[in-house]
């Protein structure tokens, strides 16, 4: 019996309470808890780049919708057709651009405004206008017969005493109609001083380059065109093709004044 009084005087000493009830270690390799290992905590820092992600990412969904409705609402151009005119390699880059998942590059925006005359803001504020207009004069004239455009006189749909007019210039290149639209108006009111003087500055224009008065075709355009015209957003590919669009009366005014001009210089040179 003297061996069972050792051991329980040994459990019931401190060591053998200690060997009973010591705790497990647990050993383990994960770094101490911090709020750096936290999920989900946005720094500072993050917050700023998901707002640049994001505005990013709106910028190109909005320059993209403005795009396409230009290409397809005004200038009436096939997005294979536009691929072609901007050098893309594929059209579902062009794609890409117009539905926002790619930012259109700076190059394309840039080659987009000066070709078509579009406002230099077209692509970052809502507007009503779409191109810019050119100034009116027989230099401005000239300048543009010197760089291949031909001249359309465009008529007011409906017959006033004023017999307003615009003056349209256009070429085609890079397979694309290039169209530039007058800020002024002309008349054909013989009374009528600065707009009969715009169409004789164009006369004059067109005989100084060696035009015809055939070259240069005096048309009536319809409501939406003369708006479009007005409030800056006429773009025709077909240029008044439609069956009579010839506006006789003005026509033979415009004829008249041309030889009446060259009949006059032709008497000051004698």
């Amino acid at each position: 019996m003297s061996w069972l009084t050792d051991v329980l005087s040994t459990l019931f000493s401190g060591i053998g309470v200690k060997f009973l009830f010591r705790e497990k270690s647990v050993k383990t390799d994960s770094p101490p808890i911090t709020i750096n290992n936290c999920v989900n905590v946005n720094t500072e820092s993050d917050l700023v780049k998901g707002n640049q992600l994001n505005d990013s990412k709106r910028y190109a969904g909005v320059v993209g919708a403005r795009h396409k409705k230009l290409r397809e609402d005004i200038l009436g151009i096939s997005i294979r057709e536009m691929a072609l005119f901007y050098g893309l390699h594929t059209v579902s880059e062009l794609e890409d651009y117009e539905e926002g998942s790619k930012e259109l590059p700076q190059w394309l925006i840039a080659d987009a405004i000066e070709f078509f005359s579009l406002r230099s803001d077209f692509f970052d504020v809502e507007n009503t206008q779409v191109f810019t207009y050119f100034g009116s004069s027989q230099s401005v004239f000239e300048t543009f017969i010197d760089n291949g455009y031909r001249p359309i006189i465009a008529c007011e749909p409906y017959l006033n005493e004023d017999r307003l007019c615009r003056f349209v210039f256009f070429k085609t290149e890079r397979n694309v109609k290039r169209i530039v639209l007058s800020s002024a108006l002309g008349s054909f009111n013989s009374s009528s001083g600065g707009g009969r003087g715009l169409i004789l500055d164009l006369i004059k224009a067109t005989r100084a380059k060696g035009l015809t008065p055939e070259s240069v075709r005096v048309v009536k355009t319809i409501d939406t065109e003369w708006n479009d015209m007005q409030y800056g957003r006429f773009y025709d590919n077909q240029l008044f093709s439609r069956f009579g669009v010839i506006d006789l009366e003005n026509t033979s005014i415009y004829l008249n004044w041309f030889f009446e001009l060259e009949k006059h210089q032709e008497q000051n040179c004698i």
